[in-house]
């Protein structure tokens, strides 16, 4: 069933609370932002939360024809919403768990949970999914990555005060991701978004026809040499 505009339910949030409680966020979605080759099969995305969350509410923001048709969120765990699906093959989808009309999704302490956008493209009749990602192949776009932020990124100092720490702490997520969205997504944040990660990805030199996850003309285009 297609929901033009969003798909919410809720309860009153309460009007006193105990304590302001941290936000809840999303600590992985899938499919999610930027993600690629999805199969057309796909019956539900899966959203998990950082904390518990309340049961008995949830918002699905989105409209137009890149919301695709969708059923009754379930909360599986008190940490997992499913959201059934049916989806088409060669489509770009769009949708946001939470939005500023609909704040549905929120913890047991009754604080919503941060707006979080989610678009992906399913893979067309007969196309196959590119291989993955490997850590080898991740870690030659890591050293990449950081050779470009020192040389050409005009912000670097500005956004970011510690890069090396940065780095090491997102260095494991980055040599395990299997997709160039994913590499994206667990890269340092360029801004103070989450959602502004390195974006962009580029062919392998020793493999001219795999896409790693670093492409260092998309940076030069959008800084310049400090």
């Amino acid at each position: 069933m297609r929901y033009p505009m969003l798909l919410s339910a809720a309860l009153a949030p309460a009007p006193f609370a105990a304590a302001l409680a941290e936000p809840p966020r999303i600590v992985q979605a899938f499919p999610d932002l930027g993600d690629e080759s999805i199969p057309p099969s796909l019956t539900e995305i899966l959203v998990d939360f950082d904390q518990d969350m309340s049961t008995r509410g949830w918002s699905v923001c989105g409209g137009g024809p890149d919301f695709p048709a969708t059923g009754k969120p379930v909360w599986r765990t008190a940490r997992q919403l499913a959201i059934p699906v049916t989806l088409e093959p060669g489509r770009r989808y769009s949708l946001s768990i939470n939005c500023p009309a609909a704040l549905g999704c929120r913890s047991a302490n009754r604080e919503p949970a941060i707006p979080h956008p989610i678009r992906f493209t399913t893979l067309k009749d007969g196309e196959q999914a590119p291989p993955p990602l490997t850590p080898a192949l991740n870690r030659a776009a890591i050293t990449r990555l950081r050779e470009v932020i020192d040389q050409f990124y005009s912000h670097r100092d500005l956004r970011v005060s510690d890069w090396e720490g940065a780095f090491v702490a997102h260095t494991p997520a980055m040599e395990g991701a299997t997709t160039p969205a994913r590499f994206a997504r667990a890269s340092p944040p360029r801004r103070r978004s989450r959602s502004r990660s390195w974006r962009c990805h580029c062919a392998d030199a020793g493999e001219p026809d795999r896409r790693s996850a670093f492409d260092c003309k998309s940076v030069k285009k959008t800084t310049r040499p400090r």
